[in-house]
């Protein structure tokens, strides 16, 4: 017999705030309805490296909330650009 997994939930994201670091750019923060799987945080990572303006970002995870920082961008085009990467990442 072969064991079979079950498929690992998706987290919603419950909201995503932005805000100005002093050196320039922006942090943002993700708060999740559930402690994000390993297979969403690859996900995550892989959709930073590609996303212009977040090269060099850097995201950090603790329970149910997900710290990006090292955005080279400003406060409103981060939280927008984070919600399109976290929109794909839902998508799978």
């Amino acid at each position: 017999m072969v064991a079979t997994s079950k498929p690992v939930p998706t987290p919603k994201v419950v909201r995503v705030e932005a805000v100005p670091v002093e050196v320039g750019g922006a942090g943002v923060v993700v708060e999740l309805d559930a402690p994000v799987p390993r297979r969403w945080l690859k996900a995550l990572k892989r959709e930073m490296s590609r996303a212009e303006g977040m090269q060099v970002a850097s995201a950090k995870f603790d329970g149910y909330f997900v710290y990006i920082h090292g955005v080279a961008l400003d406060p409103p085009s981060a939280a927008r650009r984070v919600s399109g990467m976290l929109a794909t990442v839902q998508a799978g």
